[in-house]
């Protein structure tokens, strides 16, 4: 089963359900008002390294930016 995040209407909260891919898409309430106004929204995810689980930027003095990092080739921030 997958995880998918909801944010409420209510008060903003983004929060995670582990659910059946076919469960509804909405109106679950918010753990943190009770709000039943809530939504699925789309998540995000951030993988670094490659499938040998080796950074394709693995030191910071090849970014540009004093204090910045590498995500892959050509994108440093």
């Amino acid at each position: 089963m997958p995880f998918y995040e909801y944010k409420c209407g209510g008060c903003g909260e983004v929060f995670t359900l582990l659910q059946k891919r076919d469960a509804k898409r909405e109106g679950y309430a918010c753990p943190d008002c009770g709000a039943s106004e809530t939504r699925r929204v789309m998540s995000t995810f951030a993988s670094h390294g490659d499938a040998r689980g080796k950074s394709e930027c693995s030191e910071a003095a090849s970014c540009p930016a004093v204090g910045s990092h590498c995500c892959g080739p050509g994108c440093c921030h």
